[in-house]
């Protein structure tokens, strides 16, 4: 699609607690909106295995517009949310499931994922792109990354780094 090449995915495989033989992803990121939409987007291109957990509820969903997003300012949240799916399609090495994760855990390998199915996923590394869910963030993950720039973005870093010592943040 549009000059883009593709590559076969590098499929790596571990021995879960079953016995089982199942799938270590390189990333798993939890959210689907345009951060999660571009993370994957970006990593897919350099043929990383990405498994993207969405519940397809986005933060700004009674929103009818997107502002400040490059080539959609303006436009549907769900309309960008469906282009950026459907141009997810092309990359074998990414994986979309519809679905809530609801516990994560650091693991000797990386780490393990509980969706709300109660399906069992790994990965090397996690990336969150929920959106902040203020004014207290979930217990489930133990590292937050805020990216940005303005003050709005470092009043929400330092509230986040006031309540835990995991925060990153890159401005």
């Amino acid at each position: 699609s549009r000059g883009h090449r593709t590559f076969p995915p590098r499929a790596r495989l571990v021995l879960g607690v079953s016995g089982k033989t199942s799938q270590m992803y390189d990333v798993i990121i939890v959210g689907g909106g345009p951060a999660g939409l571009i993370a994957a987007l970006v990593l897919g291109r350099c043929r990383r295995q990405v498994l993207l957990c969405d519940t397809g509820e986005p933060r700004n969903a009674v929103s009818y517009h997107m502002n400040g997003f490059l080539t959609r300012d303006g436009e549907n949240p769900h309309e960008v949310r469906r282009l950026g799916r459907e141009q997810l399609g092309a990359y074998p090495s990414i994986e979309l499931r519809d679905g809530e994760v609801v516990d994560s855990r650091q693991t000797e390998e990386g780490f393990e994922i509980v969706l709300a199915d109660g399906r069992r996923e790994t990965s090397r590394k996690v990336l969150i792109a929920t959106g902040l869910p203020l004014p207290q963030p979930p217990p489930v993950f133990w590292l937050w990354v805020v990216v940005g720039a303005g003050t709005q973005i470092m009043a929400t870093a330092l509230m986040l780094m006031a309540m835990n010592d995991r925060s990153f943040v890159a401005t």
